[in-house]
């Protein structure tokens, strides 16, 4: 539920920063939020899993971020 309401959040800010730029800025507005939303979904996938579930996703690493 969290990734539905961050994609959510994104495709919201993209929209209204998209319409109040310039059309030469477009594609800048769009490839960071590309970026910004690349980067949030993997800390909240890697950070998320260890708070749900206590242990760290990478097997191979202990207490990676607790």
């Amino acid at each position: 539920m969290t990734a539905v309401h961050l994609l959510i959040f994104h495709i919201g800010l993209l929209i209204f920063e998209y319409g109040s730029v310039r059309k030469k800025n477009a594609d800048m507005v769009v490839l960071r939020h590309i970026i910004i939303f690349c980067i949030s979904t993997l800390s909240i996938f890697i950070i998320g899993f260890d708070f749900a579930y206590g242990s760290p996703f990478f097997t191979g690493s202990r207490n990676l971020f607790s």
